[in-house]
């Protein structure tokens, strides 16, 4: 029989009879039961183990294992189950970085995690998430999957960042001053024309003056 957050099928009832060729009934013999069934967990829940009904231990296995234990009276054999430990799932970033949630906490079959999302710092950007060295997604968030036999796996995934190539100013000329270098060019334009505008100004006061003369 199973306790509670499992179950337990197959023949679940094994009578033995003990008579003669004549019928008549006598003494049983010890032996060891057959035990053809499975024990199965409820998700989120693992087998504990098995028991006779003096509280011997019979393995942790989907049937009891007798070995060379006999029994000669009824026995009725419980199964047990426990909630399966915790897996913990990490969430780290490299240097320009960082991410909104370090860990979760969860059952391995019925948890659902949080995820985590990465952010850039100044001068930075997001490359992918990680996990040993192989790149697995290039979204900012990032929630972990099942793996094939459905139940998350403890792992640490690694948001990645790499420093931006200051390439936007490459191509404007060398300033040495702190002088902005449009500045100076609106500057230069104005003291041209200021120039021509007094250059100007001196050919009409000389025309004038040789005019009065």
């Amino acid at each position: 029989m199973a306790e509670e957050n499992g179950s337990v099928s197959g023949e679940v009832k094994e009578l033995h009879t003990f008579v003669t060729e004549d019928g008549e009934y006598y003494e049983p013999t010890a032996m060891t039961p057959e035990a053809n069934v499975t024990a199965t967990s409820d998700p989120g829940y693992q087998i504990s183990g098995w028991k006779d009904e003096s509280g011997e231990a019979l393995g942790n296995g989907e049937r009891p294992a007798f070995e060379d234990k006999t029994y000669d009276t009824n026995q009725t054999f419980t199964v047990s189950f426990e909630e399966m430990d915790e897996i913990t799932i990490s969430y780290e970033a490299t240097e320009g970085g960082s991410v909104d949630n370090s860990q979760d906490v969860i059952n391995p079959e019925t948890g659902t995690p949080k995820g985590s999302t990465a952010s850039a710092k100044d001068g930075y950007k997001f490359v992918g998430w990680y996990l040993n060295g192989e790149k697995v997604s290039d979204d900012l968030t990032f929630v972990p999957q099942k793996g094939k036999d459905g139940r998350y796996v403890s792992a640490t995934y690694v948001a990645t960042f790499e420093k931006v190539e200051a390439s936007e100013n490459s191509d404007k000329p060398e300033n040495t001053d702190g002088t902005d270098t449009a500045e100076q060019t609106k500057m230069g334009m104005y003291a041209s024309s200021m120039a021509s505008a007094g250059l100007l100004g001196l050919i009409l006061l000389l025309k004038r003056k040789k005019k009065e003369d």
